[in-house]
């Protein structure tokens, strides 16, 4: 009887681990199966089992068919010879090769963290604007707006000289401010945030009170009898 047990390190690898090692049998004994039709039912039946394995409590989609037909055609490595109600996938050298990890434009994002990248669009589009004095009241707007965004994540005071260097930064030079420029204060940006936060809160909804359980303790009170102890001691 010993002989008899089996240890994972002596089994067939499953290809599908979320389906565990009975699905994987079955589908390898329903490969086995000569007759056609029988092994149509069989895989119907398979089918149906992994349904209730993906815990589906209701009728399956078509997308979720489609998925779940496709997985037993991968735990079988392509040899169940079913007839599918979708298209028969193709085997691919790349179906167990996890996706290529994708690439992202990091450069912005680590130098202007708490500004992100619309901040370095807006700077890239004034930057190509040819009217002086428009170009010169956005960049200004444009100067106050990281210093909001700056106070967001820092709620330090902080200097406009810092500021308008980190506008010459942002657009590598090509927008500047005079060193005497005077922005907003950092005490008026701060009543700015606060006056936000309590139009947020006034637009919230309000939580609307269940009166049927207030109106059911009322009456539960006038149904409530005293009843009068005897003293029996």
């Amino acid at each position: 009887m010993v002989d008899n047990l089996e240890y994972n390190s002596t089994r067939e690898k499953l290809f599908l681990p979320e389906y565990g090692r009975n699905i994987q049998k079955m589908v390898e004994q329903c490969c086995k199966i000569k007759n056609r039709e029988e092994r149509n039912k069989s895989a119907k039946s398979i089918i149906t089992a992994m349904i209730q394995i993906q815990g589906i409590k209701t009728e399956p989609n078509t997308e979720q068919l489609h998925k779940l037909w496709d997985h037993l055609f991968i735990i079988s490595q392509f040899q169940l010879d079913a007839d599918s109600p979708f298209e028969i996938p193709q085997p691919q050298e790349k179906v167990n090769i996890p996706p290529e990890k994708p690439t992202y434009n990091t450069a912005v994002v680590n130098n202007y963290r708490s500004y992100g990248h619309n901040m370095k669009g807006l700077a890239d589009s004034i930057c190509q604007i040819d009217n002086l004095e428009l170009k010169n009241t956005l960049t200004f707007n444009l100067a106050n707006h990281i210093k909001k965004c700056y106070l967001q994540w820092n709620r330090d005071s902080v200097t406009d000289d810092f500021i308008i260097n980190q506008l010459r930064i942002l657009s590598a030079g090509k927008l500047d401010l005079p060193d005497n420029t005077i922005l907003m204060t950092t005490a008026e940006i701060l009543e700015l945030f606060q006056a936000e936060t309590n139009v947020l809160s006034k637009n919230a909804p309000k939580k609307v009170e269940d009166k049927s359980k207030k109106n059911i303790g009322k009456k539960n009170k006038k149904k409530r009898k005293i009843i009068p102890l005897k003293n029996n001691y």
